[in-house]
């Protein structure tokens, strides 16, 4: 079985310094208690009421990859339709491990990286590891990063779609002015 590969997406260049990637990645949260669940295995049924929960997002239900916005949209409508969040947390990612001419590496771009490598990157990202040990464990793993050419155009063209609706459905009292108007 391949292995499971995350999706992260570039935010900034620019941020600690020019030769990390800001990236941010999607996961789903629980805080509050939740409805009876059950832990099964092959012996038992054990069942429990949920305290907290969280998990890294990895692909759309019905797919290894994200083909088109909708699937955004299901996914998410379905975590938060059982009571949980979406949210999204960040992470540095080297851009020598890209293998990439830095000046290609955009705003927006998705790349999908491994178990190990996604490891790593929270490691650092934690200060659990120095500069330099995660500069070398990622070599090892730099085979495990791709960019993902389709996923960023529909991220692309789903986080344009959420801007909007966000716009139509905005609320006046809660919008700031802007600069240099006076009403």
């Amino acid at each position: 079985m391949a292995e499971k590969t995350i999706p992260v997406v570039i935010d900034d260049r620019t941020g600690r310094s020019p030769e990390l990637l800001r990236c941010v990645y999607f996961y789903f949260r629980g805080d509050e208690p939740g409805s009876l669940w059950t832990l099964s295995t092959n012996e038992m049924a054990v069942p429990f009421i949920l305290l907290e929960l969280a998990g890294i997002i990895l692909q759309p239900i019905d797919g290894e990859l994200f083909e088109n916005p909708e699937q955004i949209d299901s996914l998410f409508s379905l975590i938060e339709g059982a009571g949980l969040s979406v949210e999204i947390a960040d992470l540095w990612i080297p851009t020598r491990a890209t293998n990439k001419d830095p000046r290609e590496l955009n705003r927006s771009i998705v790349l999908r990286m491994g178990e190990r490598f996604f490891r790593s990157c929270l490691n650092y990202r934690y200060g659990e590891i120095n500069l330099e040990r995660f500069e070398n464990q990622l070599k090892e793993l730099s085979d495990s990063l791709r960019a993902s050419e389709r996923e960023t155009k529909v991220f692309l063209e789903w986080s344009y779609r959420e801007v909007g609706r966000a716009r139509d459905r905005g609320n006046p009292e809660l919008q700031l002015p802007l600069k240099g108007r006076i009403e």
